[in-house]
């Protein structure tokens, strides 16, 4: 299926599909990177602290990006 818009031209990738059982497993955690919580992830919204965003697990620090101001 081609994409559209600001997707035109894009093609998803002929990937075998995953099992349910697949896709419930969970993948490992690199122990070395610190836990956070959502309560803690609530602290960075912003204003006096940098905010973060947070994506598939993954922490992200946007504070370098005006748009999360």
């Amino acid at each position: 299926m081609q994409g559209s818009g600001f997707m035109k031209g894009y093609k998803r990738p002929d990937l075998p599909k995953k099992t349910l059982k697949e896709l419930k497993q969970l993948e490992t955690r690199d122990e070395s990177l610190p836990l956070y919580d959502l309560e803690e992830l609530s602290k960075h919204k912003g204003g006096d602290s940098k905010p973060w965003v947070c994506l598939k697990g993954v922490i992200y620090d946007v504070s370098a990006n005006e748009v999360y101001d």
